[in-house]
């Protein structure tokens, strides 16, 4: 499935099963506001996470947390987001355990953008500049304690793996 079928599949999931979730999601972004927050970010965002975004810009501020813990964060939050870490970067912190051979072993990276967040530090982000055995565009975990964890090779697996788990009330 792609993005746009998996997105059809969870809001049909949604309206007959937990329709205390209908009005979460946002309407989709322009593609120019995608390609402006590319810019500002100075990434290229791979075809699948624009068409994430073309479906849904994040969720409404005064919702629930949408995917597990993690707010679905619309595109201005994530460029706010991105810059709190790009300020957090310049700190010395050490990450607590080194990562899977496939996420670079730093604290921030400016090319991994967060697309949900707990407010508590805490984010997935797709990974834009993975380490040589890593997948540009894979999903990686970013705790704030500081640990780094892949979670997918892609949003679409990641986005399949999520319905999924919501379709078998693995959620958290």
């Amino acid at each position: 499935m792609n993005i746009q079928q998996l997105w059809a599949d969870l809001e049909a999931w949604i309206s007959i099963r937990c329709k205390e979730l209908g009005g979460v999601l946002r309407p989709g972004a322009s593609p120019n506001k995608i390609e402006a927050v590319e810019r500002m970010l100075g990434i290229n965002f791979p075809d699948e996470v624009k068409q994430f975004y073309l479906c849904h810009d994040g969720q409404t501020s005064e919702s629930l947390s949408f995917f597990d813990d993690f707010q679905f964060l619309p595109l201005d939050q994530v460029t706010a987001e991105w810059k709190v870490w790009q300020e957090i970067k310049a700190t010395d912190f050490k990450l607590d355990e080194i990562p899977k051979a496939e996420i670079k072993p730093v604290y921030w990276n400016s090319r991994w953008v967060p697309f949900a967040a707990d407010g508590c530090g805490n984010c997935l982000c797709i990974d834009l500049d993975p380490n040589q055995s890593g997948k540009s565009g894979q999903i990686i975990c970013m705790w704030l304690d500081p640990s780094r964890v892949l979670l997918a090779s892609s949003l679409t697996e990641w986005f399949s793996n999520f319905i999924s788990r919501v379709k078998n009330n693995d959620i958290h």
